[in-house]
């Protein structure tokens, strides 16, 4: 049985994506003052049968500090109370207590609590704040764990999961460090109204769906109070999906310049062009709709952008749907993703038990998570497992096809997400072109200049990521 309902999309993106000032999360450092306490909460109790290893494991003892985010309705807050009771059944030495953590800060409060000793021992975490954690010393490098264990180690990981959740050489900061354990592959897809469709006498989307098919059945779905189609267009994480379907990309790393070409164009046209036509929402119609989900649960948006985390929202729908990765391009396919889990804290007292509750995370505790449909997994074992591909949607392969498109944002200087100024410029370019009606070379020059600028002052890397994936 599951036990969330799904959070607002945008909501968990905001959460997730930063807007931290990078010099508020260095001044928490050198604060005297404490951050404040994390609140300690309950869930009801359940009980999950132990692995044979597991049950085989010798006892532990220790006492553990679970730092979870407030995002009421994801299972990365509502499973940490049920995983915690079925742990501690099975090791009555260990005793963990869950503080609830609230998003606004969410950052500098961990490192605030680091400069005081405060630190949780393992709290919610996500690739884009893998290289922040680790240079800022909060996480605890998990690879020894990996290349030592028999039942979790690297050869049980996709390894586009593993390199999402590793270190880029950066500053100081060592490549190929494991700071974040991700549950599951999160890559963008776009869910549709079938019923809306097939009304308007449209093919359901199949193999070959191209941003014109997209743009074309946004203009034929969209009438009276109905919008074609809803992505996230300002934001740069999601639209680096088109972008990358047309060739295109953010940083030319060696030159350490933004790669601002005919494919960039492209690819910003085939996302922004419709939304100058009224075809495709603006980031103000989708957040008078509710959001994202709600939008498209209440027929404002005929199709919406979304990932597998979007499901257990959309399953309150009462109307058939389905996803279908995103369109494809000059070259095919390619979506923004990446993961969100848990980092451990490099202050730990008991790395080794901490250990042995990742791997019951990813043992019998991660069964609601499949059942609740919000994941792709990212460990091989569960590559055919029924659990996480029950309908709707009906068409788990969208998912699996599009983690081995996933397109990772570069990593440092202007793109930390926690603080670097790309959401904020990409934005301003949007606007300039959608809103403004100025000319693409015209709404990109400042953006470029910005940016160029800041790489200037701070390198960023590249992640490129492995072709690997589920299925």
């Amino acid at each position: 049985m599951t036990r969330h309902n799904g959070m607002d999309r945008r909501r968990f993106l905001t959460l997730t994506g930063g807007g931290l000032g990078a010099a508020a999360i260095l001044g928490a450092c050198g604060d005297d003052d404490p951050a404040p306490a994390p609140t300690t909460t309950a869930a009801p109790t359940t009980t999950a049968a132990p692995t044979t290893t597991e049950a085989a494991a010798p006892e532990l003892s220790g006492s553990l500090r679970w730092g979870a985010m407030s995002l009421q309705g994801l299972p990365y807050f509502d499973e940490v109370q049920p995983t915690i009771d079925s742990f501690t059944a099975l090791h009555p030495g260990v005793s963990i207590e869950m503080e609830e953590i609230a998003p606004d800060g969410y950052t500098e409060k961990l490192v605030s609590y680091m400069a005081v000793e405060n630190m949780p021992d393992l709290f919610f975490s996500h690739n884009g704040w893998v290289d922040l954690f680790a240079q800022q010393g909060v996480t605890l490098d998990m690879r020894p764990y990996l290349e030592a264990d028999p039942d979790l180690n690297v050869d049980a990981w996709y390894p586009s999961m593993l390199q999402v959740c590793s270190t880029v050489a950066l500053g100081d900061q060592a490549a190929g460090e494991m700071h974040c354990q991700g549950m599951s592959a999160d890559v963008n897809t776009f869910f549709y109204n079938i019923p809306m469709l097939e009304a308007a006498g449209l093919e359901l989307p199949g193999e070959g769906f191209t941003w014109d098919d997209m743009a074309e059945y946004a203009r034929v779905l969209t009438t009276g109070d109905v919008i074609g189609y809803a992505p996230a267009s300002n934001n740069p994480d999601n639209a680096h999906g088109p972008i990358g379907a047309f060739g295109g990309d953010f940083l030319d790393e060696e030159a350490q310049v933004m790669l601002i070409d005919d494919n960039f164009r492209a690819g910003l046209r085939a996302l922004w062009d419709p939304v100058i036509e009224g075809v495709f929402a603006t980031p103000e119609q989708i957040t008078a709709a509710g959001g994202p989900h709600d939008g498209f649960i209440g027929g404002r948006f005929a199709m919406v952008e979304g990932a597998v985390w979007s499901v257990p929202a959309l399953r309150a729908s009462e109307f058939e749907w389905d996803v279908h990765t995103l369109p494809d391009g000059t070259h095919g396919t390619r979506g923004g993703g990446g993961t969100a889990g848990w980092g451990i804290s490099s202050q730990t007292e008991h790395p080794d038990v901490v250990w042995e509750l990742i791997k019951h995370i990813y043992g019998p505790a991660y069964v609601p998570w499949m059942e609740g449909g919000a994941v792709v997994p990212p460990l091989k074992r569960y590559a055919d497992d029924p659990r996480w591909r029950q309908p709707p949607p009906n068409n788990h392969q969208a998912f699996i096809d599009a983690a081995r498109s996933i397109i990772i944002s570069p990593i440092g200087g202007p793109f930390d997400s926690a603080g670097g100024i790309h959401y904020a410029e990409f934005d301003g370019a949007f606007r300039r072109y959608v809103i403004e009606g100025q000319s693409m070379d015209d709404a990109l020059a400042p953006y470029e200049e910005n940016m160029n600028a800041a790489l200037a002052e701070s390198p960023a890397v590249r992640r490129d990521i492995p072709i690997e994936v589920p299925g």
